[in-house]
């Protein structure tokens, strides 16, 4: 029997910014700036960090994905969207044109299927204490993420 289990991370675009190594939080979300003088919290050169929460489900290691699609509201800042990426914090950097070829300014919902990128296995290895972090370089504002994994 297959099991749809999902997590949620929400925000809104940071009323505020912060120089290095100082950050800006809103909602689920964590804005860390460069050290090249950029403030985190403006959606340039950010790293912006969120966990899925997937606690008091049955989500277990033993048993592969048959999906893991991951939803994602964002709205990039400026042209250096082109070489952004979105990650499972430890694992490999996803960069897809889904990503790189948003509009800027325009706020965009994209999905990417993680299961395309990384193994069932991968996925389920970087779960710490039932969470999944994430983490998104560098030039977009996110106010919504969801992971959806099919068991």
């Amino acid at each position: 029997m297959t099991e749809t289990l999902s997590a949620t991370a929400n925000g809104s675009p940071p009323a505020e910014t912060a120089e290095f190594p100082a950050t800006v939080i809103s909602g689920d979300f964590t804005y860390l700036g460069n050290d090249l003088d950029l403030p985190g919290g403006d959606g340039t050169n950010d790293r912006v960090s969120w966990d899925f929460d997937f606690a008091g489900t049955p989500l277990s290691a033993s048993d592969p994905l048959q999906s893991a699609l991951l939803l994602l509201t964002v709205m990039p800042t400026n042209e250096g969207i082109e070489t952004d990426s979105v990650e499972i914090r430890g694992l490999t950097p996803i960069v897809s044109p889904d990503i790189q070829t948003l509009p800027v300014g325009v706020t965009s919902t994209i999905s990417l299927q993680l299961l395309d990128h990384y193994s069932s296995a991968d996925i389920l290895g970087a779960l710490v204490d039932s969470k999944l972090p994430m983490l998104w370089q560098d030039d977009v504002i996110i106010t919504f993420a969801r992971l959806d994994l099919i068991q």
